[in-house]
Parts: structure tokens; sequence; C-alpha cells
């Protein structure tokens, strides 16, 4: 009858408008592409434009391919959604293409699309919408994060933890707290980055954070466990770092506890930083304790005593005064360079491989840091430190 025809001929002219409109789109001008985009929104009717994204859904993965880098301009949902749909197609690369297309859109505009790419079955999909839902600003999805950190993939855990950080979902805590007991290394380890950032003083794991720097499977997990507990000092973190600094342990994990201690700011650590840099034979670690000391004022310093190696203790204050103004107001700098006592450093320093002080009072390493004296550069001033460097 005549209403069948008459939709017939109106579906007839709508898909002609959509064939036409999508060659627009597909131009190979670009300005022409970003026109076409332009009419699209402004003057077409979100019914209208509902049906244009229905006829474009299943196109073949070419065209899908071209629209992509048309629609990473769009400033409409329904458009949005759309880059949604072809990132959920079985098409590798065309998934890839359309997740880049999203990055370009607003946050706000693209959370619903993301917050259902979450339930993608490919990792890698539900990876980067994890860490495009962090960057977005809005604390809509954490329920739809937190349940990510139950995911298979440790990568999709990971970018889930990161984007609650950046959204300070201070709520989430105790789901990440129970991930210090991850298998995965890098689960573990972004755990405790993110409970440095959102856990309350009073529910910090230090006691779980402590048994990660004693027992940790990996060099890398001791070492973001040394980090947590310099950046969340306590007593019990601080005699759990003192009684780590003198276990054997590979030099990164030594060099995250030197630098933890030192934000403990305690005569306790500043003595023992001050005994290990003096006893170490591990030129990356007589580094890492000589930067530490140099982020400790000078008053912390002063009266304490160095142990030495081959006997006897020598009184850090002895020294402190004829070097202090070459010092900055820096002990740990003063101290590092061997030489004549009034701390200028010794003429065969930089032969031997010394700590030498610049022009501006600054100490850098020379050619090769080699023995306890010029690895710890607090063995003693003078010739003592020569002969031992």
């Amino acid at each position: 009858g005549r209403p069948g025809c008459r939709r017939a001929a109106e579906n007839g002219r709508m898909n002609e408008r959509f064939h036409s409109m999508l060659r627009d789109m597909r131009n190979p001008v670009k300005s022409r592409r970003r026109e076409a985009l332009m009419r699209l929104e402004r003057e077409w009717e979100p019914e209208e434009i509902g049906r244009f994204c229905e006829y474009v859904r299943d196109l073949d993965p070419a065209s899908c391919v071209d629209l992509c880098a048309v629609l990473a301009d769009a400033r409409t949902p329904g458009l949005v959604d759309l880059l949604g749909e072809y990132a959920l197609r079985p098409e590798d690369f065309l998934r890839r293409r359309a997740l880049a297309a999203l990055e370009g859109i607003p946050g706000a505009l693209r959370v619903n699309c993301l917050v259902r790419l979450l339930e993608s079955p490919d990792p890698a999909v539900r990876e980067q919408a994890c860490s495009l839902l962090g960057v977005s600003g809005s604390q809509g999805p954490r329920s739809d994060l937190v349940l990510r950190l139950e995911d298979e993939s440790a990568a999709v855990i990971v970018a889930a933890l990161k984007a609650l950080e950046k959204l300070d979902c201070r709520d989430a805590a105790h789901e990440v707290k129970a991930l210090l007991g991850h298998e995965d290394a890098g689960v573990c380890v972004q755990a405790m980055e993110a409970l440095v950032a959102l856990a309350p003083g009073g529910e910090f794991p230090t006691r779980m954070i402590v048994e990660k720097l004693a027992q940790g499977a990996t060099p890398d997990v001791r070492t973001a466990a040394a980090w947590a507990l310099g950046m969340r000092p306590s007593e019990e973190g601080r005699l759990a770092l003192l009684r780590k600094l003198e276990t054997p342990d590979e030099d990164e994990v030594l060099s995250a506890i030197t630098a933890a201690l030192a934000a403990c700011r305690d005569v306790t650590v500043v003595r023992a930083l001050l005994t290990w840099s003096a006893r170490t034979r591990r030129p990356a670690v007589a580094l890492n304790c000589r930067r530490a000391l140099n982020s400790l004022s000078e008053e912390m310093i002063l009266g304490q005593r160095i142990e030495r190696p081959r006997g006897g203790l020598r009184a850090a204050g002895d020294r402190c005064a004829a070097r202090r103004a070459l010092a900055g107001g820096r002990l740990a700098r003063a101290v590092g360079a061997p030489g004549d006592r009034t701390g200028r450093g010794g003429a065969g320093g930089a032969d031997r491989g010394a700590w030498q002080r610049g022009p501006a009072g600054v100490v850098g390493p020379g050619a090769q840091l080699r023995g306890p004296g010029a690895c710890g550069g607090l063995r003693g001033a003078g010739g003592a430190g020569r002969a031992a460097g």
C-alpha cells in the first residue's frame, strides 16, 4: 500500500544521505572530512545521527578505520559511542585505531563508553580503558575500576591501580591493600605506590610492607617497600630499614633504603648512614649514602661519631668546623673527598677516583670509585683516606 511505498522511499532517501555523508567523511582531503563532521554534528538531529551510526557500525574494517580518524574530533555522545563499538570489533588493528581516537575525546564525553570497554574480552582494551578513565577526572567509574582489581590480567590490575591513584579514590584503600599478596611482582609494587597516596594515616599497612621489605620475592618489590616506608615514616618502618641495611642485597635495594632512612630525620639514622658510607665497598650504595646525607641538615650530623672499619671512632664534629664554609652548610658534601686536613681535597684525589669539589662547592664523582677510602669518603682526612683508596 501507499504507507509502505512512502516508507520505502523515505528509507531510500535516508540511505542516500547517509552514503553521501560517509563519502564526505572519507574524503582524502582532511579539511573536507572535518567540514563533513561539523555539518553532521550541527545540522543533523540526534535521531538522524543515531541512525547514521547504525548505518556505519558494521561497515568493512577499512571504512571503519577511515572513520576513526575523523571521529577523533567528535563531540557528540552518539559518535563517541560509535568509537566504543569499533573498539569491540574482532579486528585488532581496528580496535587499536578506535582506542587511539578515544584518547583525543574530552574525558566527560568518553566516560560511559570507556566503562563499557572494561568488559571487553581483549585485555589490551581493558588496560587502555582503565588508563583513560584515570585521566578523565570523573570519580563516577570508581566502582568499575575497583572490580578490575580482580582481573585475570596483571597489566589490567596495574592500570586500574594507577587510575584509582590519579582519581584519589581513598575509599578504595582496603581493596588495594589486599593486592599486597598478589603473585605478580608488578601488581605488588603498584599496590604499595597506590597505598602511599590513598591509605589514611592509621590504615597504612606498615607491617605488611615491612614483610615485603624482608621477604619480597624480587628486588623491585623490596625496593618499592623501602620507598613506601620512607614516604610514610614510622618507628616500626625505621627499625626495619636499619635491620635491612645490615643484610646483603642488591645495590638498588640498599640505595632505596638509604634514601628512605634519610626521610626519617632521626639521630640514629644519621649515625647508621655515616657508618655505612664509610664501610661499604659498593660504589653505587656509597653514592646514594652521600645523596641521602646531603638531604640532611648539618646540625643533625654535628657530634655524630663515625665507625671506621680499621679500628677506633672519629668524631665528625672535629672536621665539620673547618669545612663548613666549603661545604655550603652540608657536611656530607665536605667529607666526600679525601685530602688535607683543611678539607680542600688532595692532589691525588681525582687520580684515584675520589670525590672532588667543583667550582660552586658541589661534590661530583671522579673517574672511578675504588676502595673503601674512595667509596666511603668518610674514612678520614689526609693521607689515611688516600692510602685506603
